[in-house]
C-alpha cells in the first residue's frame, strides 16, 4: 500500500470487490462485507505475488542449486513450495539451497515475508480507528438532526454554537484526511444508518446555512469554516471515488452507500 492513498493493486481489488457487492442480489449484505473482503484479497494478492516472484527466481536453479530430500522431485511446484515456505517464515522445505546466491535469496525472502506480515497487521490496525472517527461524526450529525439543531442554531449562544460548529468542522476534516491517507475506508459500509456518514452528511449543509443566518459574526465565521471543510471533503470524494456524477457529491455519496 502506498504511504498516501492507494497503490495500484489495492485500488483495483477494492473497486472490483465494491462493484461486485453492489451488483449482487443481496446488495446490502455484500457491500457491508466488501471492505473486509477486499483487505483479505489485497493481502492475499501481495503474498501471492511475492511467492510467484521468488519461485521464478528459484525455478531455473532447480535442482542444481538445492539439495533435496528423498521425496523431493524438483519442478515448478517445488519452486513454489520453497517460496511459500520461505515467505511464511516457516523454515525450509525438503529442498535446501546450497548455491551461494540462493543461500542469500531464501533468507531474504523470509525477511520480506516478515515485513509483509507486519505491514498487513499495521494496515488493519490503522484502518479501524479511521472508521471509528467516521462513525462518531455520523452519530453526532444524526443527533443534531434529531434535535433540530439547525432550526435554533442561528439564535443560540455564540460561544456554544461556535464551539459546536468547530468540533463538527474538525470531524469533517479528519474524515477527509482519513480518505486521503486510508482510501480503502471509503469501501466500508456500515449496516446501521445512524453511524453511516454517507447517510448523515446532508446535515452539514443545513448547519452551514443556519450559521449564515446568524447575527453573530463568530457563528458566521464558524459556519464558513464548516462549509470550507465540507467542500474539501466533497472534492476528495469526487476526485477519488465519485468522478463524473450528475448529482451533487453529498447525494452521490449517499446513493453509493445506500
Amino acid at each position: 500500500m502506498a504511504p498516501r492513498g492507494f497503490g495500484t493493486i489495492a485500488r483495483r481489488v477494492f473497486v472490483l470487490t465494491w462493484r461486485a457487492g453492489r451488483g449482487s442480489g443481496r446488495r446490502s449484505r455484500s457491500t457491508e462485507l466488501a471492505g473486509p473482503a477486499a483487505m483479505v484479497l489485497t493481502a492475499a494478492t501481495w503474498t501471492a505475488l511475492v511467492v510467484a516472484g521468488f519461485a521464478l527466481v528459484y525455478l531455473p536453479r532447480l535442482p542444481e542449486g538445492f539439495t533435496r530430500g528423498p521425496a523431493a522431485d524438483p519442478g515448478l511446484l517445488d519452486a513454489v513450495a520453497v517460496s511459500a515456505v520461505a515467505v511464511t517464515t516457516l523454515g525450509l522445505s525438503e529442498l535446501t539451497p546450497v548455491a551461494g546466491p540462493l543461500r542469500i535469496a531464501v533468507p531474504a525472502q523470509a525477511l520480506v515475508g516478515f515485513v509483509l506480515l507486519t505491514a498487513i497487521i499495521s494496515w488493519v490496525l490503522q484502518v479501524y480507528p479511521a472508521l471509528g472517527r467516521r462513525r462518531t461524526l455520523a452519530r453526532r450529525l444524526g443527533i443534531l438532526a434529531e434535535v433540530g439543531a439547525d432550526e435554533t442554531l442561528a439564535d443560540g449562544d455564540p460561544a456554544v454554537v461556535t464551539s459546536l460548529l468547530t468540533e463538527i468542522q474538525a470531524g469533517v476534516t479528519a474524515v477527509e484526511m482519513d480518505l486521503m491517507q486510508y482510501a480503502e475506508t471509503y469501501y466500508f459500509r456500515e449496516q446501521d444508518p445512524t453511524v453511516r456518514l454517507a447517510e448523515q452528511l446532508s446535515v452539514v449543509p443545513d448547519l452551514v446555512d443556519a450559521a449564515a443566518r446568524s447575527d453573530s459574526a463568530e457563528i458566521r465565521l464558524a459556519g464558513r469554516m464548516l462549509g470550507a471543510g465540507l467542500r474539501e471533503l466533497s472534492r476528495r470524494l469526487e476526485q477519488d471515488f465519485l468522478p463524473g456524477r450528475s448529482v451533487d457529491v453529498v447525494t452521490a455519496y449517499r446513493d453509493d452507500h445506500r
